[in-house]
């Protein structure tokens, strides 16, 4: 059995297709890490404060963020090749244009392109690995195909800030905006060498074609709420109360709209009614939240608590990669997610614990551990969400699903960074720690409950 599906697989899946998706998928990841190790350098160049220079980080963010389902809609109504390559396109754009830069405002506007154009790759290809399984015929999920795609951003979060360190080091900040152009047409040729073209449209793609399948007012209602949400998020530990109001009203607009639009962006309707979805994308934020929280609060704490330099207490975030790495291929052939889920979602309240029993003066044992239990949490977090979405969600939406789902994502990695913030305000403490520690239980706890009541799970 194992045989006819491997042989099945092969022709749907040649190895240039899956170089094209690795290369479109990792466009976002890489852009994400690449620039940790050029802000420094950047704020000394153009002469800004390291404050300002960190928009660049929250630009591509909030980009993303509307971008991935804004993406997986358009790969549903033009086609997913079309998107896809028109993102590595914009890729190299931004690519250029940041490398050229001669102040921030360029800058910032190079990060929103490739943030826009990096937000292609998932969706597209997410849509595309669906559409070639269906017409071969494969009842079950191309698991293989799935995990590399999911492996694909682990290896990455590992891996770009060393290599945006070197780049930095021997060719300058700016190569880590040059690099993108290389990606991008590497991206295309192999694209043009293995993705089939976009079916030919009955409609002819005008204007009033798009506003009518694109529900132009649902997507900016929906970037409102977003960005509103990311403001909010990004001001703690001051809450923000105006973002705050904007958040809660835009959000009820939006349902309120959806609910009656004839194309909706999200159809909301249908999400209500399928608990597994909405649970998946909660379970992905919030495990999500637990992971990352270690990847920012564990080596500011190492500097600060435990006077650490940098380059020890990024080595306590290794165990965390090579966990998640190896968890993720564990489970790359297995069509079981229930079991993944729950040992997921156990490892959370795990690191929770970890943290909570950390100390300064202690060995460093436990933050290690944690650091590795953690990668436990990413692993099988990323792979096993993602075949949950492959699952539930019908082939005509899996592009907006994908897209909401990298959405969750992005939220959970924010709320990390905030969560950080609260706890440790102006001083970073063990108190702090623990209190971080408590919360990522207690989230895990939550996190795990709604597993095991989502009986729709195997």
């Amino acid at each position: 059995m194992k045989t006819a599906d491997k042989t099945r697989e092969t022709p749907a899946f040649p190895k240039t297709f899956i170089m094209a998706m690795i290369f479109g998928v990792g466009l976002n990841p890489v852009n994400s890490t690449l620039i940790s190790t050029a802000l420094a350098p950047i704020s000394h160049d153009l002469r800004i404060d390291a404050g300002r220079a960190t928009l660049l980080i929250s630009a591509l963010y909030l980009t993303c963020a509307i971008a991935q389902p804004t993406a997986g809609k358009l790969s549903e109504i033009i086609g997913p090749r079309s998107v896809f390559m028109a993102g590595a396109a914009l890729v190299m754009i931004g690519g250029l244009l940041g490398g050229f830069a001669p102040n921030l405002g360029v800058l910032l506007t190079s990060r929103v392109l490739i943030g826009a154009g990096t937000s292609c790759g998932y969706p597209a290809a997410m849509l595309l690995v669906r559409r070639r399984a269906d017409r071969m015929g494969l009842a079950e999920p191309p698991l293989l195909v799935l995990s590399i795609l999911a492996m694909v951003g682990l290896v990455l979060i590992a891996v770009g800030p060393p290599l945006g360190g070197l780049l930095v080091t021997f060719l300058g900040w700016r190569s880590t905006f040059f690099v993108n152009v290389l990606v991008g047409i590497i991206t295309i040729v192999l694209g043009l060498a293995s993705i089939e073209p976009d079916a030919k449209h009955e409609h002819r793609m005008t204007v009033s074609f798009f506003i009518a399948h694109l529900d132009v007012m649902g997507l900016l209602l929906f970037s409102i709420t977003i960005s509103a949400l990311l403001i909010v998020l990004m001001s703690l530990p001051t809450f923000d109360k105006v973002s705050g109001c904007v958040t809660v009203i835009a959000l009820l607009a939006f349902v309120a709209w959806e609910l009656h639009a004839a194309t909706p962006f999200v159809d909301v309707r249908s999400l209500a009614a399928d608990n597994a979805m909405t649970l998946n994308f909660l379970r992905a934020m919030l495990t999500m939240l637990g992971a990352y929280v270690v990847m920012y609060a564990l080596p500011q704490w190492l500097e600060d608590a435990c006077h650490m330099n940098a380059g020890v207490s990024g080595m306590f975030i290794i165990p965390m990669g090579v966990v998640a790495t190896v968890a993720s291929l564990s489970i790359a052939k297995k069509p079981i997610v229930r079991l993944p889920l729950m040992v997921c979602c156990s490892a959370m309240v795990a690191v929770g614990m970890l943290l909570a029993c950390t100390s300064s003066a202690g060995m460093v044992v436990l933050p290690l551990t944690a650091s590795a239990v953690a990668g436990l949490v990413l692993g099988l977090s990323m792979s096993t969400s993602q075949t949950v979405l492959y699952r539930r969600a019908a082939s005509e939406h899996i592009g907006t699903s994908s897209g909401l789902l990298r959405t969750s994502i992005y939220i959970g990695s924010i709320g990390a960074s905030s969560l950080s913030g609260v706890f440790f305000g102006e001083t970073v403490t063990d108190g702090g720690l623990h209190g971080i520690g408590i919360t990522v239980a207690v989230l895990g706890v939550a996190a795990l409950l709604a597993t095991v009541m989502d009986r729709t799970l195997r």
